[in-house]
């Protein structure tokens, strides 16, 4: 299913690693898959088709490195968001809340 997903990943300096997910962005497919994955191999990955528990990331065909942002807003396009924070991953969904606190 294409439910696509926004990953923000702090780098430094508030700045985040803005990352496209493609496929399978719903909480009960992402918080567990991103809890079971380095944020650094979901990083390095770029651009993702979909991440999964037993796959882990899997890159669009042509990835872009990841987006660095000043700001947790979920682009339009993003139907869930999901910021990595010292207390593991939290999930927004585009609908309710924009941003994260």
């Amino acid at each position: 299913m294409g439910t696509r997903a926004a990953l923000f990943i702090p780098v430094e300096n508030n700045h985040y690693a803005r990352i496209y997910c493609h496929l399978d962005g719903y909480p009960s497919n992402m918080l567990p898959a991103l809890a079971e994955h380095d944020a650094r191999d979901i990083l390095a990955a770029g651009d993702l088709r979909a991440i999964t528990v037993e796959d882990g990331p899997e890159r669009l065909d042509n990835p872009r490195q990841p987006d660095i942002v000043t700001t947790t807003e979920l682009p339009s396009w993003a139907d869930h968001g999901y910021i990595l924070t010292p207390a593991g991953w939290e999930h927004r969904a585009n609908r309710h809340q924009s941003h994260f606190a």
